[in-house]
């Protein structure tokens, strides 16, 4: 009877270890989680952002229109999906894809315009003539 509680003993002592060993890994795994997801969510701005940039899409408002959730990435680290979605945005919303054209500055003044300076080459053939 005395040698079945020491393995007994023993069997619980074992099991205890296993179960410190067990939750040590568990929380250890729910910080890569963590920190994983973190990783993948930064990716995935940064694709969003840069696809949007590629196609001429500069306003940030337009990249949180976009679900970042729902995105996967295939083996060669691309979004997959993400050129559908941004073509559905310009659809939605086709202002966002206009670029924006500035227009020329003009001075209607009766000002002379000024005169550039010469280069030293320029002063070297005024001098010459």
């Amino acid at each position: 009877m005395q040698e079945l509680r020491q393995k007994l003993k023993a069997a619980n002592d074992e099991a205890a270890g296993y179960r410190i060993k067990n939750k040590e890994l568990t929380e250890q795994f729910e910080a890569q989680q963590q920190g994983s997801s973190a990783l993948k969510q930064s990716l995935v701005q940064t694709q969003i952002s840069n696809q949007l940039a590629a196609q001429g899409i500069t306003n940030s408002k337009y990249a949180k229109m976009i679900s970042s959730e729902d995105i996967e990435f295939d083996d060669q680290g691309n979004a997959v999906g993400l050129a559908e979605r941004i073509d559905q945005l310009k659809r939605d919303y086709p202002e966002s894809a206009d670029a924006k054209r500035r227009a020329p500055k003009v001075d209607a003044s009766d000002k002379q315009p000024s005169a550039k300076p010469l280069s030293s080459a320029q002063k070297l053939l005024q001098q010459t003539n």
